[in-house]
């Protein structure tokens, strides 16, 4: 079994997978944060199953957040922070679906709070702050492409007298 971030692959790296996810040689297990009829090949896509993942929901995100808090081994645990549900909630808010961006975003309250030994409530402001500015996604031939030169131009409209 082979797992890859399948739209870093090129169409001829992509095609050497065909015949062994043809003759069962391997199972092709492919990650993509971009459209799979963009990234993936058309050969390698009509022999896939594709499977959408969806944002995490915000109440999804504090459960996550929660366990993060409690996790010794692998968590934040062993700083010994504590969060109420409004810092978890507002974390989850910023984080718009993605848990990776939660978690870095406690991990970065928690950073603040176990240095002063206070709660992450007092460093809310600050990690809100931290959160602000919104990464563009972007992908170069794909429709975020269009939605980033629209923008621009809502931009720059705004900005001519």
């Amino acid at each position: 079994m082979c797992s890859h971030e399948i739209h870093r692959f090129n169409k001829s790296q992509q095609d050497a997978f065909l015949p062994h996810v043809e003759n069962g040689t391997i199972t092709l297990i492919g990650a993509t944060t971009e459209n799979p009829s963009f990234a993936v090949n058309a050969a390698l896509l009509s022999r896939s199953k594709v499977f959408r993942l969806e944002a995490l929901g915000d109440a999804e995100l504090v459960v996550s957040s929660r366990g993060a808090l409690r996790d010794e081994k692998n968590g934040l645990g062993a700083l010994h922070v504590t969060a109420t549900d409004e810092v978890l909630g507002a974390i989850a808010h910023l984080a718009r679906g993605d848990a990776r961006r939660a978690l870095t975003t406690l991990e970065l309250a928690a950073d603040f709070a176990s240095g002063d030994r206070r709660h992450a409530r007092d460093h809310m402001d600050t990690v809100q702050a931290s959160q602000e500015e919104r990464t563009l996604l972007y992908d170069k031939a794909g429709e975020e492409h269009y939605n980033v030169v629209q923008r621009v131009h809502q931009v720059d409209a705004r900005l001519r007298p």
